[in-house]
């Protein structure tokens, strides 16, 4: 698995988050939350503060801040 810093811009503020980058599988922290389980290719996800999120969680969550 690889990570690579990128900068996501959401409601025009700029953010910068780990895209994550593999072969494998990840579990979003905030579908678990939300669902229970959760399971999607590794190249979907983002690390931010900590967890792995998929795109639309971490938008959510960005979309607060």
């Amino acid at each position: 698995m690889t990570e690579k810093e990128v900068v996501l811009t959401i409601n025009g503020k700029q953010h910068k988050v780990i895209k994550l980058d593999g072969e494998g599988q990840c579990s979003c922290y905030g579908c678990e939350q939300k669902r229970g389980w959760n399971r999607m290719w590794t190249c979907f996800c983002y690390r931010y503060e900590g967890h792995v999120y998929c795109y639309d969680c971490l938008k959510e969550i960005l979309e607060r801040k």
